[in-house]
C-alpha cells in the first residue's frame, strides 16, 4: 500500500527526512518537492516509494535505535495496520520506520578496535575570505568511524580538498576554512593531529641513492622519541617493513629513472612504512594507487586493509577509479560531487542503496565505475536530491578513546638531527658514484684545456701579460659552474622531500639546511684542488708555495660561492624552469662585472653602477687571484721594447692601471665569505617560509 500517497502527514514527514546514506550541506534545508525540474521530482517520488515499500520487509536493528536516539526520533512504534482507524500522531511513526530502515541499510561499518573516530560538521572551504571566493566544500558533515575509508568522486569533485581539510594541510593564507572538527570527540589542533596521524602524499618522494633499510632507518632516527633505544628502533624498523611487505627488498636502492631500484608499488609501501614508524592512529593517503598497475595497486590497498583490520590505524584515502577487487576492500565510502557529500556509508551496501533508488548496477559493470557515472557533473538523479539534505552528526562519538592532547613526546635535539642529516647527505653524495666520477674527469679535461694551447708556459716576457690576466679570469669564471647547474637541476626534488619531512615533524628546517651547507662545502674541496694543481703549474704562474695555496683557496671560495648562489636561487624560485632562467641571468651579470671586461678603475667613472660590481662574486675571486699573481711579478723586456718605451717590468703597474690595488686579498676573501653566508641565509629563509 502507498502510505505516503494516501496520508498527507506522512508525505510531509517523508519530505523532511534525509535520504539514504547522505551527508549534505548545512546551508541547504530545502523543500524537496519544490524542485522546478520534473525529472528531479519524478526521481524523488520513485526513490521515496521504494523506501516505503521496504518497510514491511526489513526489521530494524538495535544499531538504528542508538543512532535515531541522537537524531531525536519521533517514536519506536511500528507502522499501524491500514485496516484500522489511525490517529494523526501515528503517521509520524511511518517516517520514523523509514528512517530506521535507511540507517540499518547503509550505516557505516564501525569496527570495535578502531583507534580513532574523526567527526566534522558544517565544513566550508572557500578560496577567498568570508566565503567570498569559489566554494570548494559546501558545508559537509560526517564521521570517519574507523576501518578502511575511500573518498571517491569525479575530478574537481572535492575529494582531495576534503582529505586536506580533515588533515589540516590546507593553506589558510589562501583558503578560508570554517566548521567543527572532532578527533575522538575532542577538538584538535595541528600539533595534536600531527602526533596522532600520518599523511602519505600522492608522489613517492624518496632519496634515490639510499636502500630501503637505510631510508627507513634514517626516518626512524629522525622521528622516534629520544628515549627510544637502538634495539627498540631497529625492532620498529623491521616491524614496519614486515607489515608493509618490503623486507625482501631491504638492501635494494630506491632508484630513479637512471638507476634501477624497487618497483612503484614497493616505493608506495616504503612511504607508508615510514609514516607508520611513529604508530599513527589515523592514516591519510592521497591517491595511493596513482601510477600503479592493477596488481601492484591491489597489493598496496590490501596492505592498507590489513592495517585497519588489525586496529593499527584508521585509514582514509582518496581514490579515483578502483578496480572491483580494490573496491571490495573498502569498509566505507564517501562520494563527492561538486563539493558536496552525496553518499556516506557502507561500501558493500551502496549497491542496495542504488537498487532502492531504481539505479541498479549492471552485473557486468564495475560498481565504482557505475557510481562515478551517477555522480558525474552532468548527471541528474537521486544523488542530487540527497545532496541537499543533512544528517545530524554526533561530534562526541569516540570520546571514550585515547587522546594525545595531554601527552608530550620529547624528540631528538637540533644537534642530533644535524648529525643524522649530515651523515645521510654524505652517504647520498658518495653513493652517487656516476656523478662523482663525471665531475672528476670533467675537471681534469677542463684543466688540461686551460693549461694547454696558448696559455701553456706563458713565462715572464712582455707577451705573457695579455695571456696571464685573461687566464686568471677564466679560472675565476669556470669554477663552480658545473656544481651550480647540478644544484639547480637536483634541488627541486630534494626540496619537496624536505617539505614532506618537515610537515611530518621529522626535524627543524635549520638543522637540515646547516647540514646541507656543511656537506656542500666539504664536497666542493676536491674539484678546485684537482683544477688548481693542474692549471697553476701548466700555465706557469709564479712558483711560490704561498701563492699557490692562496690561488687554491680562492678557487675553493669561488666554487662554494657559485653553489651558494644556485642554492639561494633554487630556494627562492622553487621550480626548475624559473631557477634556470634566474641563475643564468645572475651568472652573466657576475661575469660582465667580474673585473676583467669592466675593471674597478673604469667603474670609477660610473658610480651609479658600482652596485652591480659589488654583487659579482666573480670580481672578488678574479681580483684576489690577480693581486696574488701580479704582486711581486718581475717581467723581462727586450732592447727593442725598452727603446720603444713599451716595457712593463713589474706586475704592480698592471694592478695600478686597472685599479686592482684598490682592494687587498684579505678583503676579497672576506667579501666572498660574507657572500656565501648571505646567500645561505637568504636560501634558508626562502626554504623556511616559501612552501609553494
Amino acid at each position: 500500500m502507498d502510505i505516503a500517497s494516501s496520508n498527507p502527514l506522512v508525505k510531509d514527514e517523508i519530505r523532511a527526512i534525509p535520504e539514504e546514506g547522505v551527508i549534505g550541506t548545512s546551508d541547504q534545508h530545502k523543500n524537496l518537492t519544490s524542485s522546478s525540474a520534473p525529472n528531479d521530482q519524478n526521481e524523488f517520488e520513485m526513490f521515496k516509494a521504494a523506501i516505503v515499500e521496504t518497510i514491511e520487509e526489513n526489521k530494524v536493528v538495535e544499531e538504528s535505535r542508538l543512532i535515531l536516539s541522537r537524531s531525536n526520533s519521533l517514536g519506536n512504534e511500528s507502522v499501524p495496520s491500514p485496516n484500522r482507524s489511525r490517529q494523526p500522531s501515528e503517521y509520524a511513526h511511518d517516517a520514523d520506520d523509514i528512517e530506521k530502515n535507511r540507517v540499518a541499510s547503509i550505516s557505516p561499518h564501525a569496527p570495535q578496535n578502531a583507534p580513532v573516530v574523526l567527526s566534522f560538521q558544517d565544513l566550508y572551504v572557500t578560496t577567498g575570505p568570508n566565503r567570498s571566493g569559489k566554494i570548494l566544500l559546501h558545508g559537509v558533515s560526517g564521521s570517519i568511524t574507523g576501518g578502511f575509508w575511500a573518498i571517491m568522486g569525479a575530478s574537481g569533485g572535492g575529494k582531495t580538498t576534503l582529505l586536506s581539510a580533515l588533515s589540516l594541510r590546507l593553506d589558510t593564507k589562501k583558503m578560508n576554512i570554517t566548521g567543527d572538527f572532532r578527533l575522538n570527540g575532542r577538538e584538535y589542533s595541528k600539533s595534536v593531529l600531527k602526533a596522532m596521524s600520518a599523511y602519505v602524499m600522492q608522489d613517492d618522494l624518496l632519496h634515490a641513492e639510499l636502500t630501503v633499510a637505510e631510508t627507513i632507518s634514517y626516518a626512524a632516527q629522525l622521528r622516534l622519541p629520544f628515549n627510544t633505544s637502538t634495539q627498540e628502533r631497529k625492532d620498529r624498523e623491521n616491524y614496519v617493513m614486515d607489515l608493509m611487505g618490503v623486507q625482501h627488498v631491504r638492501d635494494v636502492i630506491i632508484g630513479d629513472t637512471r638507476r634501477k631500484g624497487i618497483s612503484g608499488g614497493e616505493r608506495k609501501r616504503v612511504c607508508v612504512a615510514i609514516e607508520l614508524l611513529r604508530k599513527p592512529q589515523l592514516l591519510f593517503l592521497d591517491e595511493p594507487t596513482s601510477g600503479l598497475d592493477s596488481t601492484t595497486a591491489y597489493d598496496v590497498c590490501h596492505a592498507l586493509k590489513n592495517l585497519s583490520d588489525l586496529g593499527v590505524c584508521t585509514v582514509v584515502c582518496t581514490i579515483h577509479q578502483p578496480q572491483v577487487k580494490i573496491f571490495n576492500l573498502f569498509d566505507n565510502l564517501i562520494l563527492m560531487k561538486k563539493g558536496k557529500i552525496v553518499y556516506q556509508g557502507s561500501c558493500q551496501k551502496s549497491l542496495k542503496f542504488l537498487e532502492s533508488a531504481k539505479l541498479p548496477c549492471p552485473a557486468s559493470v564495475n560498481p565504482a565505475d557505475h557510481l562515478l557515472d551517477l555522480i558525474s557533473p552532468k548527471s541528474n538523479n537521486a544523488f542530487d536530491v540527497n545532496a541537499s539534505t543533512k544528517v545530524p552528526v554526533d561530534l562526541f562519538i569516540g570520546v571514550d578513546k585515547s587522546f594525545y592532547a595531554s601527552k608530550r613526546v620529547a624528540f631528538r635535539s637540533w644537534f642530533f638531527h644535524f648529525t643524522v642529516l649530515s651523515r645521510r647527505s654524505f652517504q647520498q653524495y658518495y653513493r652517487n658514484t656516476e656523478l662523482f666520477w663525471m665531475n672528476f674527469w670533467l675537471t681534469i679535461v677542463l684543466a688540461f684545456f686551460v693549461g694547454s694551447g696558448i696559455w701553456r708556459d706563458i713565462g715572464n716576457a712582455q707577451d705573457s701579460l695579455p695571456k696571464r690576466v685573461p687566464s686568471l679570469f677564466f679560472c675565476a669564471v669556470s669554477q663552480g659552474i658545473v656544481a651550480a647547474l647540478q644544484c639547480i637541476s637536483s634541488f627541486p626534488s630534494e626540496r619537496a622531500i624536505v617539505l614532506r619531512e618537515r610537515a611530518a615533524g621529522s626535524y627543524f628546517v635549520s638543522s637540515y639546511f646547516v647540514a646541507k651547507s656543511v656537506v656542500d662545502i666539504a664536497t666542493q674541496v676536491l674539484v678546485p684542488t684537482i683544477f688548481s694543481v693542474i692549471v697553476y703549474f701548466m700555465i706557469g704562474y709564479q712558483v711560490d708555495a704561498s701563492k699557490f695555496f692562496i690561488f687554491w683557496g680562492f678557487m675553493i671560495l669561488d666554487s662554494i660561492a657559485a653553489l651558494s648562489l644556485a642554492t639561494m636561487i633554487a630556494c627562492l624560485c622553487v621550480t626548475l624552469e624559473k631557477s634556470t632562467v634566474a641563475l643564468s641571468l645572475l651568472l652573466e651579470i657576475a661575469r660582465l662585472y667580474g673585473g676583467f671586461f669592466t675593471s674597478p678603475q673604469q667603474l670609477n667613472d660610473y658610480p651609479g653602477w658600482r652596485f652591480a660590481d659589488a654583487l659579482s662574486y666573480v670580481k672578488y675571486v678574479f681580483v684576489g687571484v690577480a693581486l696574488n699573481e701580479l704582486e711581486g711579478l718581475e717581467l723581462t723586456c727586450t732592447d727593442a721594447q725598452v727603446s720603444a718605451n713599451k716595457c712593463i717590468r713589474s706586475g704592480t703597474t698592471i694592478m695600478e692601471e686597472r685599479g686592482y690595488d684598490q682592494y687587498t686579498m684579505g678583503f676579497c676573501a672576506g667579501i666572498l665569505i660574507v657572500y656565501i653566508v648571505g646567500c645561505r641565509i637568504v636560501g634558508y629563509v626562502a626554504l623556511r617560509y616559501l612552501k609553494s
